[in-house]
């Protein structure tokens, strides 16, 4: 059913007696159906160029900036592309927001090398963001005035109060801005990491599994197939990733610094071992949860769409990877 002529939260900016101009009923292919299948490899693309702007710089000069321009341009491209992955319009300044907080949050993180910084940065964030989606939320509409008529069934009149809630409500909005802002906030867990040196050792090796996930992802046409590539590359990265940062760490007491504990009882290979496998496991488990959530299985959203997408698993893979290692007592 054709739903474009339901007003956005923009049209219902205009003054009460200007109805909304419908949109015309023949429409000309959007540019994420011409795409075709290619979304998918821009999304991987997106990931395996975040990887490389932090694993390259990071693993040959041990430099922290790296990680705060990757983590920068993937706020970026969840601030552009966040509204097409949810299917849920945002205001321009909720995107200015939600880009700027992201990149202010991993600068003040590689300034002072405490991640508890992005706390303040969150909190002042949320306050902004919620004022801007209140100064633009539309007037109120009751949207169970919707009646059912000959021509509509039960199911497409339930279909447009839901599209109609989804295009003009403040409350939609504010939660699809809000849930983008922790994403881009999130993604300065890259720079966490690499402000500390012994940590800053196992970040290159990090961002290249993150990126081999994200192609073994690609592997398939369906989404189940494409799972299964995800778990094992993400097995097999976090194994080869173990045994370069083995080969490449000697006279670094590597037991210090990857879960100790473990280490003590089954020795500092093992517990390098058990981390990679466990890194890419949980970074598989993410990639498959956001292609499940905001992949192009039921409909193409565009390029757009494709590079947040990338950006997304970008960051949020980040987030998994610190909270290991700090869960694992480093």
């Amino acid at each position: 059913m054709d739903m474009s002529h339901l007003p956005s939260r923009r049209d219902l900016h205009a003054r009460p007696d200007t109805a909304p101009t419908p949109a015309p009923q023949t429409q000309p292919p959007t540019r994420g159906a011409r795409l075709g299948g290619m979304s998918k490899w821009i999304s991987a693309a997106t990931v395996v160029l975040l990887s490389l702007v932090i694993a390259i710089p990071v693993g040959v000069a041990s430099l922290v900036w790296p990680t705060v321009l990757a983590t920068s341009l993937g706020a970026l491209a969840i601030a552009v592309g966040w509204g097409k992955l949810v299917d849920i319009p945002l205001a321009l300044p909720s995107q200015i927001l939600v880009g700027a907080a992201g990149m202010i949050s991993a600068c003040a993180v590689a300034l002072v090398g405490d991640q508890s910084v992005v706390f303040f940065v969150a909190g002042l964030a949320l306050v902004l963001l919620m004022g801007v989606e209140v100064w633009m939320a539309p007037t109120p509409r009751n949207h169970a005035g919707v009646t059912e008529s000959e021509a509509m069934s039960e199911e497409e009149v339930m279909a447009m109060r839901r599209a109609m809630w989804v295009h003009s409500s403040t409350t939609a909005s504010l939660t699809a801005s809000v849930s983008g802002l922790l994403v881009a906030i999130g993604g300065a867990t890259w720079v966490a990491l690499a402000s500390q040196e012994g940590w800053r050792l196992l970040l290159p090796i990090a961002a290249i599994l993150v990126a081999v996930v994200v192609l073994g992802d690609q592997v398939g046409n369906t989404w189940g197939g494409q799972s299964l590539g995800a778990f094992i590359s993400g097995i097999i990265g976090g194994v080869g990733g173990a045994a370069i940062l083995l080969a490449g760490g000697q006279g670094v007491p590597l037991g210090d610094l990857i879960l100790p504990w473990t280490a003590k009882m089954i020795g500092e290979s093992g517990a390098v071992v058990l981390l990679g496998i466990l890194a890419g496991t949980l970074v598989a488990l993410i990639v498959i949860v956001v292609d499940a959530l905001m992949g192009e299985h039921h409909g193409q959203r565009g390029a757009r769409a494709a590079v947040g997408r990338g950006a997304v698993k970008f960051l949020i893979s980040g987030i998994v990877i610190y909270t290991i290692i700090r869960v694992g007592g480093a």
